[in-house]
């Protein structure tokens, strides 16, 4: 019986988001620079479906008004 979860689990969108980045050609430190942020928003919030994720989630948060940035892009 599957036990996962249904829909794309925030950690499994950071990783695709960073290797999509990665392949676009970004400097190296500007994509640690995302995981560095993002890890601890995925820490925070809880690993669930990126498909709930609303903007109140993101808005609230006591992090640095560019993490805001970096977590819209990761939902596109």
């Amino acid at each position: 019986m599957n036990q996962r979860p249904p829909g794309l689990l925030l950690s499994k969108a950071l990783t695709g988001f960073l290797q999509y980045k990665g392949a676009e050609g970004i400097a190296s430190r500007t994509v640690d620079g995302y995981r560095r942020d993002l890890n601890p928003w995925i820490e925070y919030q809880g690993d669930g479906d990126i498909l709930k994720v609303e903007p109140k989630h993101i808005l609230t948060l006591p992090f640095p008004p560019h993490l805001c940035h970096h977590l819209f892009a990761l939902g596109r």
